[in-house]
């Protein structure tokens, strides 16, 4: 699930932990590490909600994987 990984490189180019992310979405940090690592499904509200926290639009993490593209590298 490339998405899943798309949203742990926006979280750590914001430069916030899971705990702050967390906080700031009003959830457990347990919970959290869930949605990132596919343990949890991660429903359209809360991707939206992820997205606007992160100021990032919802399109940046659900496009089509481009292999060799890291769209948050330096």
């Amino acid at each position: 699930m490339y998405y899943l990984e798309k949203l742990r490189k926006a979280r750590e180019a914001k430069g916030l932990s899971q705990q702050a992310l967390a906080n700031q979405l009003g959830m457990e940090q347990s919970a959290y590490s869930k949605i990132e690592t596919g343990k949890n499904q991660l429903n359209v509200s809360t991707l939206l909600h992820i997205c606007e926290v992160l100021d990032i639009p919802v399109s940046e993490i659900i496009n089509n994987y481009t292999p060799g593209k890291d769209p948050f590298a330096d």
